[in-house]
């Protein structure tokens, strides 16, 4: 179970817009509800897509052209939260709530989790650290995930806040970063 959680952990270490999202909501001081709320709501997204991945293996082994729909879809999501970002940078900023939104969306339709959890399961699985047949197994492997995820983003909250603090960054540098970094992701996918 620890090396579900050290994944989890590990999973969420480069900066995205989930990481940048609880880095923001920590550095606004009315937002701990939202911020505590998003931090919930990642570690409970990370065991959905866990089980879901664990859940699905089997179809996907007998279904291979499944991972390759995955992929594309994934470019399509991750492309469409970059022109996002990038579309909020030019704007005039009139509230956090664009930003925020597009850190839920992150969340929720995480573009990578799906092949992220496809391969770690398998490796888990074949290393028999968890056993595939088991429900239990899968179950602790995906609230460790859970909590690594939680870990991860609240050491984000914590040492983000104070940077924020001290580097005074503002909403269109976030939405440029964002953007760019999303859109430098899909240019690398298509050109692999």
């Amino acid at each position: 179970m620890m090396a579900a959680f050290a994944i989890g952990f590990w999973g969420y270490l480069n900066v995205s817009n989930i990481n940048l999202t609880v880095v923001y909501l920590a550095g606004q001081a009315d937002a701990r509800k939202r911020l505590y709320a998003y931090l919930l709501l990642a570690a409970l997204a990370e065991m959905a897509y866990c089980l879901l991945v664990w859940l699905g293996l089997g179809s996907l082994w007998q279904r291979p052209e499944w991972g390759v729909y995955l992929h594309w879809l994934s470019v399509g999501v991750l492309a469409a939260l970059g022109a996002w970002a990038l579309m909020e940078a030019f704007r005039p900023p009139a509230s956090d709530k664009a930003f925020v939104y597009r850190g839920y969306a992150a969340l929720l339709l995480h573009p990578h989790q799906l092949p992220f959890w496809t391969f770690w399961s398998a490796y888990l699985s074949n290393n028999g650290w968890v056993e595939a047949d088991s429900r239990a197994d899968i179950l602790r492997a995906a609230a460790a995930a859970g909590l690594g995820t939680l870990g991860v983003l609240a050491l984000y909250a914590w040492l983000g806040a104070a940077l924020i603090r001290r580097l005074r960054l503002n909403q269109r540098a976030f939405n440029l970063f964002i953007g760019l970094s999303c859109i430098a992701l899909c240019v690398w996918e298509l050109l692999k």
